[in-house]
């Protein structure tokens, strides 16, 4: 019994040190979008919206899954830095059937963004600041969705303020339209 306890501690451990570790590297940990913050984000993707996704620090992968229930059609590719939560991402969409659902581990500022017709975020300030750069590659009416955090140098084509304690909002930017490129 004592082994067991042992071997759970140390996995526990493991798996707090490997996100803290991932932490320090990225500058913040992997934070799950609220329900109320999931749902803005889906419906302010257009229904004309092409079938390539992808989730820029996808975290636990809750609104990956949430975006394949919702559009089946799309291809979704989900970037994750932090282990632990790129495993349990991959796991439980494998699971739960999410099959065009792709969980990649690496940072995304590593990744040709350009084919992208949809790219969403929960990200820090200072990676909004650094992406802010890097999504004029994405082609004309692309749409970017950020929760919370305004992509610096971009007007938003639509936020919505969430009903929630901090009237969070979600901004909306479709590339060509009065961005910073």
């Amino acid at each position: 019994m004592l082994c067991l306890w042992v071997f759970l501690g140390t996995i526990g451990l493991l798996s707090a040190g490997s996100i803290v570790w991932t932490t320090l590297r990225a500058g913040i940990s992997p934070m799950p979008s609220s329900g109320k913050a999931t749902r803005a984000m889906l419906d302010l993707i257009p229904e004309n919206a092409g079938d390539c996704t992808v989730e820029l620090g996808s975290g636990w992968g809750g609104l990956a899954r949430a975006l394949s229930r919702r559009r089946p059609e799309a291809d979704i590719v989900a970037y994750e830095l932090s282990f632990l939560p790129w495993l349990w991402s991959m796991g439980i969409a494998r699971l739960a059937g999410h099959q065009r659902v792709t969980f990649v581990r690496r940072n995304f500022f590593d990744t040709e963004l350009g084919e992208a017709d949809v790219v969403l975020c929960y990200l820090f300030p200072g990676a909004m600041e650094r992406l802010s750069k890097r999504l004029t590659q994405l082609k004309p009416g692309s749409v970017i969705i950020s929760n919370t955090f305004r992509l610096p140098g971009w007007e938003p084509d639509e936020v919505v303020e969430l009903d929630d304690l901090y009237r969070t909002p979600v901004y909306r930017y479709v590339v060509g339209r009065e961005d910073a490129s």
